[in-house]
């Protein structure tokens, strides 16, 4: 996770139309807040307190500043960036810990609400055992094809050695998402860094086209039995109403076959925006879930 010091020191001069400072009682009572100067959004991430009513009062000064500077509305939390640290815990059912699961607790997330926050996104990770079925469904769409992909592991090479073909894919992709803002090299630095601790490259994938450009994704980790679908993207045009994903997993589960060291039992999709795609498709073959939030204030 990418701390204030970070932010300020390597991601921030990077955007140079932006401002960002602490609202600060001492170093455990902190909120970071960020925005575009010429907008009137301001974002609010870094969170620290010691109690709810001292972040009570931290949220009255952020307020305070939001009004004394022109900004209309309010969005948080994100720390810095929406790749990294952001959205409150809401309904927390799985007890196990992934790579990028948010950090901010549902106590915080209602001292908000009961300071005039509403909820604007809802997000989610699902947790499904029965492999089976998965196995069952995906078997619909064997006669399809897809000319234009061909699905590869990724290596560490490709990562360093694409960096910026990667970084536009990703630019590319998550632009689709709420409140999200174009990353720098530095950024993608960072992400690749932590991608590389979490990766499992024999049950990762990455999609080219006929001109071996990289049009898409599936980055997944294990722990024991349990495989993370941690990211998933397509640009638009390779997407193909969906069947690329599907295409996609069914890869997958044959790379999974065709490895005795880890035993499949249960998949745990993270990180889905509530009711996009994937969240509709697994919706039915979800056991237990997480949801997180993200918040805004109309001022």
């Amino acid at each position: 996770m990418v701390n204030w010091q970070i932010f300020v020191e390597k991601i921030l001069p990077q955007k140079p139309s932006y401002h960002a400072e602490l609202i600060q009682i001492d170093d455990e009572n902190q909120i970071g807040i960020f925005s575009d100067v010429s907008e009137s959004v301001l974002y609010f991430g870094f969170v620290k307190h010691t109690d709810q009513q001292t972040l009570s009062t931290l949220i009255s000064m952020m307020d305070d500043f939001a009004r004394k500077n022109s900004k209309t509305q309010i969005v948080g939390p994100i720390d810095g960036a929406t790749w990294g640290n952001y959205r409150f815990q809401w309904q927390i059912e799985l007890p196990l810990l992934y790579s990028g699961q948010p950090t901010y607790s549902r106590k915080s997330c209602d001292q908000f609400i009961s300071s005039g926050y509403n909820i604007c996104e809802k997000y989610e990770t699902v947790q499904i055992q029965n492999i089976e079925k998965i196995e069952q469904d995906l078997q619909l769409f064997k006669k399809n094809t897809l000319s234009d992909l061909k699905f590869e592991k990724p290596t560490v090479s490709i990562f360093t050695e694409n960096r910026l073909e990667l970084l536009a894919l990703l630019n590319e992709i998550f632009s689709e998402n709420f409140q999200y803002t174009q990353m720098s090299d530095i950024e993608m630095h960072i992400i690749l860094s932590g991608i590389q601790k979490f990766i499992n490259y024999d049950l990762s994938l990455v999609a080219r086209n006929s001109q071996n450009q990289i049009v898409g994704f599936m980055l997944n980790a294990t722990r024991e039995q349990t495989l993370f679908l941690k990211t998933i993207g397509f640009k638009k045009e390779y997407r193909h109403q969906g069947l690329s994903v599907f295409k996609m997993m069914e890869q997958l589960f044959k790379n999974i076959a065709n490895q005795t060291e880890f035993q499949m039992q249960e998949i745990i999709i993270c990180l889905m925006k509530k009711n996009n795609f994937p969240s509709l498709v697994s919706a039915y073959l979800t056991e237990r879930k997480n949801e997180y939030v993200l918040l805004q204030k109309i001022l």
